[in-house]
């Protein structure tokens, strides 16, 4: 056991303080150190920063019709998978993994978190349900910037929360605002906007100023929420 506790504390990034001095601080998540910082807070950007890469990049003003792109890392199949000969590498296991970072919280809208999977998917749960609750309120989808609202308030609850500590993953939110309805319904359109069709961006919706538009957010582990033009984390 003491084997295991001296490895714990060999993994915590260095300090100028001494070791004793960051145990006073990190045991409470509402308790700033000397220099004014949260060190929960911080070991949750730490964990976040080690998760994998996500990239993020919206298209508004680069394309007609707007749109986002988002590249995450794809895990490689492995010798066994590429040696059989069986299977096409692009209908691989792989491809499903690599899509398991992705979570949807709506009809349209994507969450991407990167660092602990645990909480990431902790998080993607929470929100789908603030979604549900949000519906039933007010009869309607919520916003793209509600949900990542949403979001940013789930993450700074726990910087704020005794017993709890902070999801150690930072959140992208990429989504399309609905659109209202009778908006392209003549022609066959949908009445909101889909998370499948980031990219492609019907040309009813792109005649919208507000609605139709893609929109793309990251919120870190401490609850700070930005719209971004183009995002990465990991």
């Amino acid at each position: 056991p003491c084997g295991r506790a001296a490895a714990a504390h060999a993994r915590r990034r260095p300090t100028a303080r001494s070791r004793s001095e960051d145990n006073r601080y990190d045991r409470s998540i509402t308790t700033f150190s000397d220099d004014g910082r949260l060190l929960q807070v911080e070991y949750g950007m730490e964990a976040s920063n080690r998760g994998s890469t996500v990239a993020c990049l919206d298209l508004d003003g680069l394309i007609e019709g707007g749109g986002v792109i988002v590249a995450t890392e794809a895990p490689m199949p492995n010798d066994r998978e590429e040696g059989d000969g069986g299977d096409d590498p692009g209908k691989s296991g792989g491809w499903e993994l690599d899509f398991e970072k992705v979570h949807r919280i709506d009809d349209h809208a994507l969450l991407i978190p990167t660092g602990l999977s645990g909480d990431g998917r902790a998080l993607a749960s929470s929100v789908r349900l603030s979604c549900r609750r949000m519906r039933l309120a007010y009869g309607e989808p919520p916003t793209v910037h509600e949900i990542a609202r949403s979001v940013a308030g789930l993450q700074h609850e726990l910087t704020r929360l005794g017993g709890a500590r902070p999801f150690g993953v930072t959140a992208t939110v990429v989504g399309v605002d609905p659109i209202p309805l009778g908006d392209g319904a003549e022609d066959g359109g949908t009445s909101k906007g889909d998370a499948r069709e980031l990219v492609r961006t019907s040309s009813d919706a792109s005649s919208i100023d507000e609605p139709g538009m893609p929109e793309l957010y990251q919120s870190e582990p401490g609850g700070i929420l930005e719209r971004c033009d183009y995002c990465s984390a990991g």
